[in-house]
């Protein structure tokens, strides 16, 4: 447990080196629109049939005929209020508490092309992406992210009723988020899933602060999820070279060098 408690704490430490990295890599910060418009044009579409056809649905549904007594009529109509209100709720919960997941699952090859081009100028790993590389990534990476799409579903009701609930699934839900970032890491180096998972098993303390950090902070801070996505990817590439692998890091980003913007690393990072 103390371990674990230690590794957290270490975790949260590569989410701030994240942050640095990407700040001082210009190069990549396109890359931080991309997955954020996705999700936002799918979940307009998704919000927009939510209220044009779901809840008008929802609202013919419960009626009474104009026969009945004016105390059954009202009746019915509070509860038809009270079940396209709750409708409504529960659609917007289940928009901001995942949102997350599909925009990764949508954006996969954008944050894949952030995560390699960080790797291979700070670690010097390289790779050549290929159709069967895109597809056994995507694959992977569904399997984990699919699980945290779950695991939110199943925790809705502690997000939704309980009082900083989202506080309490933090770590849970924090930890599948990492998770499917620091595949990429194994993916560039087509390590098979079984082993990837063998892997992280002695990280899980690390992975689990690192996405509870930046969990809190989309969960927190409106639109944080623009930010957050790259700034979880190349931390979890850290992560993965660093911590799980113990490669040292070759190179770092500079502020000062847009063209491909790299200087030696810093060791306080």
């Amino acid at each position: 447990m103390k371990k674990f408690v230690k590794d957290f704490f270490i975790g949260m430490r590569y989410t701030l080196a994240g942050f640095d990295a990407l700040f001082r890599t210009p190069s990549l910060w396109h890359y931080a629109l991309l997955p954020w418009l996705i999700g936002l044009i799918l979940y307009t579409g998704l919000a927009a049939t939510v209220i044009t056809i779901v809840l008008p649905w929802l609202g013919d549904l419960i009626r009474t005929s104009p026969e009945a007594a004016s105390w059954w009529s009202w009746t019915v109509a509070v509860l038809r209020w009270l079940a396209m209100l709750s409708a409504g709720l529960l659609a917007l919960a289940f928009f901001v508490f995942t949102y997350f997941w599909f925009s990764m699952l949508l954006a996969l090859p954008f944050i894949d092309e952030l995560a390699a081009k960080y790797e291979q100028r700070a670690y010097g790993i390289s790779f050549k992406a290929s159709a069967g590389y895109f597809l056994t990534s995507l694959f992977n990476s569904a399997r984990i992210n699919l699980k945290g799409v779950l695991w939110t579903v199943l925790l809705l009701p502690i997000l939704i009723f309980v009082p900083g609930g989202f506080l309490i699934c933090a770590p849970l839900l924090g930890y599948y988020m990492a998770l499917s970032c620091v595949l990429y890491g194994a993916e560039h180096r087509r390590i098979p899933y079984s082993e990837f998972l063998r892997q992280t098993a002695s990280a899980r303390g690390a992975i689990c602060g690192m996405g509870t950090l930046n969990y809190l902070g989309m969960c927190l801070i409106p639109f944080a999820a623009i930010l957050l996505l790259p700034v979880i990817a190349i931390a979890a590439i850290k992560l993965y070279n660093e911590v799980i692998l113990n490669a040292p890091a070759q190179k770092t980003p500079d502020r000062s060098d847009t063209s491909d913007g790299f200087e030696r690393d810093d060791p306080s990072l």
